[in-house]
């Protein structure tokens, strides 16, 4: 007498099934896991971008302004000398952030020879959020550039 081995086609139906389940719980939270590592990539190549700008300004011993490009941080930014960033003058251009939404309120922030912010006057604050954030979520991240030229990234609601 020989005895079958493997799975029914019953049994095979319901791991199927339990998998599915499974998978339909887990990947709505794996999303959201993506979205959170893709805001704190984006807002640490943003800081970084502004530190660059401000030892760039010490170390050439001239003005550097970082950039938005079109006023909206979510079309990218760049790093330069001079007034416009183009050509010889542009040290570091990023492109646009994929599925962000930004919001600024500054054309560009200069940092003088010294590293202290000269333009524009008081503190800068930069504002990233995901172009899906629910009013009141936790998800939005505010960058923050003192006159000392400092910079920090906070929380804030969307």
């Amino acid at each position: 007498m020989s005895v079958a081995r493997g799975f029914t086609l019953i049994e095979l139906m319901i791991s199927i099934a339990i998998v599915a389940i499974l998978l339909a719980v887990a990947v709505p939270s794996f999303t959201e896991v993506i979205l959170q590592n893709r805001m704190t990539s984006y807002v640490n190549e943003m800081l970084a971008s502004v530190n660059y700008a401000r030892t760039e300004a010490i170390k050439r011993g001239l003005p550097v302004r970082f950039t938005a490009v079109g006023g909206n941080l979510a079309q990218g930014w760049c790093v330069h000398t001079g007034v416009a960033c183009d050509g010889a003058t542009a040290l570091r251009r990023h492109e646009a952030l994929d599925n962000m939404a930004a919001v600024v309120a500054f054309a560009f922030v200069e940092f003088d020879r010294r590293g202290m912010k000269s333009q524009p006057a008081g503190d800068v604050l930069l504002g990233i959020k995901p172009a899906t954030c629910a009013a009141g979520a936790q998800k939005a991240r505010t960058i923050t550039i003192l006159g000392t030229g400092r910079a920090a990234a906070t929380r804030s609601a969307c």
